[in-house]
């Protein structure tokens, strides 16, 4: 203030203004391209961003809106048990605060099915003397054969194999196949054959 007297002492104050928070340059994953169900647990990470008190915000669908769905806060997020996609996910993260959000960072989950598999041309009883049995696996070309008496299968390779009930001997016998599928994960099949 100032008057004929004087003026009075100054005051100050110091106003800050505070932008939208910068996004995460990226995020990773503890492990991605899986099997459903063979992971128990999944730790996301977003790499960089976030300032001045913001929030790491995470959804599945979208990345906020209407479509987004939540999927929980903090950084690292850990998904364990039910919470780990079962199907290929999109996971979207961003800094969240009162004076707006980040951009948002995509990180794509990959999950493949474990497919069901089957031996083709077994049946269940053979008798000894016959001749080895032509067999084949349900993956077209792919998987192998096998079984814990020794002669009983001839794998050729591709998915193609015969079954020698004369090597394999009277008894019960356990035919396996066996194929590798996407993610790395085994699939097989395991058929009871008995030979008289």
């Amino acid at each position: 203030w100032t008057n004929s007297c004087d003026d009075s002492p100054c005051a100050s104050i110091t106003i800050e203004v505070i932008g939208t928070p910068p996004g995460p340059t990226g995020i990773t994953a503890s492990t991605n391209n899986f099997c459903a169900n063979t992971v128990e647990t999944l730790v996301l990470t977003a790499n960089g961003g976030g300032a001045n008190g913001a929030v790491l915000h995470w959804y599945t669908g979208s990345c906020g809106g209407m479509s987004g769905i939540p999927v929980g806060t903090g950084n690292p997020l850990t998904l364990t048990g039910s919470d780990v996609p079962d199907a290929t996910t999109v996971f979207y993260a961003r800094y969240e605060h009162a004076c707006g959000n980040s951009p948002c960072v995509p990180l794509q989950i990959n999950v493949f099915d474990v497919p069901v598999v089957f031996i083709q041309n077994l049946n269940n009883a053979y008798c000894v003397e016959e001749a080895a049995v032509p067999i084949s696996g349900s993956v077209a070309g792919q998987g192998s054969f096998s079984c814990p008496t020794p002669g009983a299968i001839v794998n050729l390779g591709g998915g193609q194999a015969f079954f020698v009930p004369s090597a394999a001997g009277v008894g019960v016998h356990q035919v396996t196949y066996s194929y590798i599928a996407s993610g790395n994960s085994l699939a097989d099949s395991t058929y009871e054959v008995t030979v008289n």
